[in-house]
C-alpha cells in the first residue's frame, strides 16, 4: 500500500512564508490600515465586486457603465461573494479579502518553487531566491490589495500547475489521450484566468 510522502522542501519554506505574511501585513497596516476597505482601491475590479455584492450583476467597471465584459469573471466574483458575506466596507470583509490575497500569493510562491525544483534548479539558490521574493516585499501593494480583486496571483498559480504537468508528461515514455486531455484542461483554465498567457504558446508559423 502506497504511503504519502510529505513535500519536505515546501515545508522548509514555511518560516519564510510566515515572515512574508507578517511583513505584508505590516506594510498594509501602515499604508491603508488592516481594516480599511476602499470602494475603488483596485480600480474597476473593485467596482465590479461591489456591484456583485449588492446584487447588481457583473457591472459598473467604470462610473456610469452598466453590464461589462471588461474583466475576467472569477476573481471579482470571489471578492464579491466575500463582500456580500461580510458586508461591503466592513472590517471583516477587509480581513477576508486580505487573507484571500495572501493565500493566493503564498500558493503562487510555493508552486513556483516546486516548479523550479522539477527543473533541477540548485536547491540553495532556489531557497535564497524565494527568501528574497518573500522577505523584500516590493510587490506588497499587489499582494495585499490588487490580488483581492484581480487575477494576477491566481493566473500565476494556474500557469505553474500547467507547466509542472507538462514537465511530468515530458518525462514519460508515452503520453496517452487522457493525459493530453488533462493538460488541455489545465492550460485552458490558465488562459481563462489570464488571456495574455496565450502569448506564451509556441507559434509554428515563425521562422
Amino acid at each position: 500500500m502506497a504511503t504519502h510522502v510529505p513535500d519536505t522542501a515546501s515545508l522548509k519554506l514555511m518560516p519564510v512564508l510566515v515572515g512574508a505574511i507578517i511583513l505584508r501585513l505590516l506594510w498594509l497596516s501602515g499604508a491603508t490600515g488592516l481594516f480599511a476597505l476602499g470602494g475603488t482601491e483596485a480600480g474597476e475590479a473593485t467596482r465590479v465586486a461591489v456591484s456583485l455584492a449588492f446584487g447588481h450583476g457583473f457591472a459598473g467597471a467604470f462610473p456610469g457603465m452598466g453590464a461589462t465584459a471588461h474583466l475576467l469573471p472569477l476573481p471579482p466574483m470571489i471578492a464579491g461573494a466575500l463582500l456580500r458575506i461580510f458586508g461591503v466596507g466592513t472590517p471583516m470583509a477587509a480581513l477576508a479579502l486580505t487573507a484571500w490575497a495572501l493565500l493566493q500569493t503564498c500558493a503562487l510562491y510555493l508552486l513556483l518553487a516546486r516548479l523550479f525544483r522539477e527543473l533541477a534548479f540548485d536547491a540553495v539558490a532556489l531557497r535564497i531566491a524565494v527568501s528574497i521574493l518573500c522577505l523584500i516585499p516590493v510587490f506588497a501593494p499587489e499582494e495585499t490589495i490588487s490580488f483581492r480583486y484581480w487575477e494576477g496571483a491566481l493566473a500565476g498559480c494556474c500557469g505553474a500547475i500547467s507547466l509542472a504537468h507538462l514537465l511530468k508528461l515530458r518525462r514519460q515514455p508515452a503520453i496517452g489521450i487522457r493525459q493530453l486531455a488533462w493538460a488541455a484542461v489545465i492550460a485552458s483554465f490558465s488562459f481563462l484566468r489570464n488571456t495574455s498567457a496565450i502569448l506564451a504558446l509556441p507559434n509554428r508559423s515563425r521562422p
